[in-house]
């Protein structure tokens, strides 16, 4: 690929606290409390797993991300997973990365939870990302949100979803 530019958000004090209560309610709505391999691909600074680590619950992370320095794992692909999170980093692929990842993920272990937090992209996820000085939050995206949705729902049954404020949604999700 060609000159291609990967992004992560580092949040501010105001920033972090959206970012906050979506990593809470991955953690509840995964029951994180209990004992499971996790992996959080496109982990980006790894937040997830030190919020997790903070609540002491027997769960592992593992942090998967393009960005080989943001990494623990050369491959996602290796390992059988309980539980996979996609937290606001799906829309970083294709169409036809992401059918492929949701494949993969399927061929090494159907019974695989999914954790799928995206951004709604509402006007004011817009506005508030210029105010807080995040005025490159959505560059780089390859989907939107309604087209990331609808590739997780046509392979996923929904077993649970948040949607907060029409600012992001969080689903649990079993393939099918």
């Amino acid at each position: 690929m060609k000159n291609q530019k990967l992004y992560t958000t580092r949040p501010n004090i105001i920033s972090f606290f959206y970012f906050l209560t979506i990593y809470l309610n991955i953690i509840k709505i995964g029951k994180f409390n209990k004992k499971k391999k996790i992996l959080d691909f496109g982990s980006g600074l790894g937040y997830l797993k030190k919020i997790n680590l903070k609540f002491k619950n027997p769960s592992k992370i593992t942090n998967y991300d393009k960005i080989n320095k943001l990494s623990e794992i050369k491959r996602w692909d290796e390992k059988k997973y309980d539980t996979i999170v996609f937290c606001q980093s799906a829309y970083m692929l294709s169409k036809k990365e992401l059918n492929s990842v949701l494949k993969k993920i399927k061929k090494i272990n159907p019974k695989t939870e999914l954790i799928v937090a995206l951004s709604c992209r509402s006007f004011l996820n817009r506005f508030m990302s210029k105010i807080l000085g995040h005025s490159d939050a959505y560059t780089g995206l390859k989907l939107t949100p309604k087209i990331e949705e609808e590739i997780f729902l046509k392979r996923c049954k929904i077993i649970r979803r948040i949607n907060f404020l029409n600012l992001y949604k969080v689903f649990l999700l079993e393939l099918r």
